[in-house]
């Protein structure tokens, strides 16, 4: 999975992981600080007003590639 985030970033893709479970969020935080990704988390603690703000902030960044929910 590193190898394929880093060639997407690589490729000036941007990704969006979306998962059921806040848990694997977790598991997925702590494999994206380890691999050094910068990254945005939404998950059911995040307020509409921050959500909405956060996401924008994603879609202008030229380096955060990489976001990551469960289903909100």
């Amino acid at each position: 999975m590193d190898r394929l985030l880093r060639q997407l970033k690589a490729e000036h893709h941007r990704v969006l992981i979306f998962t059921q479970m806040t848990r694997m969020l977790d598991v997925l935080e702590a494999f994206l600080n380890y691999h050094g990704h910068i990254y945005l988390r939404l998950d059911g603690t995040t307020r509409v007003d921050q959500r909405q703000v956060k996401l924008a902030h994603l879609h202008i960044s030229q380096r955060m590639r990489l976001g990551y929910a469960n289903a909100l």
